[in-house]
């Protein structure tokens, strides 16, 4: 079975080489003299635009939640696809704390 600190660092890897990869992409896009001829390409393209500033949003309204000091993650949240990496590092890992978790028997419903 493969160590999970290298399975991370994989995933890791691959996301920051897609996001790398975008970037040029999407520059491309907006510089150049294509224009996407199908409907499928230009939600993909509305999608992946629409995308970044969501992502930016969230990772800040998250990181004022949840942070005991959030400037430094509010301020990254203007890098492109940062909310990428917040999510990877910060917000999956961790563990539900004991107040989310209910210690009450569980209800049946009638019906």
């Amino acid at each position: 079975m493969p160590d999970p600190k290298n399975v991370h660092a994989a995933i890791h890897l691959l996301t920051f080489s897609v996001l790398a990869a975008l970037t040029p992409f999407m520059t491309w896009v907006v510089l150049g003299a294509w224009y996407p001829k199908t409907t499928m390409l230009v939600a993909l393209l509305i999608a992946l635009f629409v995308g970044a500033p969501l992502g930016a949003f969230w990772m800040m309204y998250k990181c004022l939640r949840t942070e005991k000091s959030p400037l430094a993650y509010f301020v990254l949240a203007f890098v492109p696809y940062a909310f990428v990496w917040y999510y990877l590092v910060r917000v999956r890992p961790r563990k539900r704390s004991t107040a989310d978790q209910s210690t009450a028997p569980p209800v049946e419903l009638q019906g």
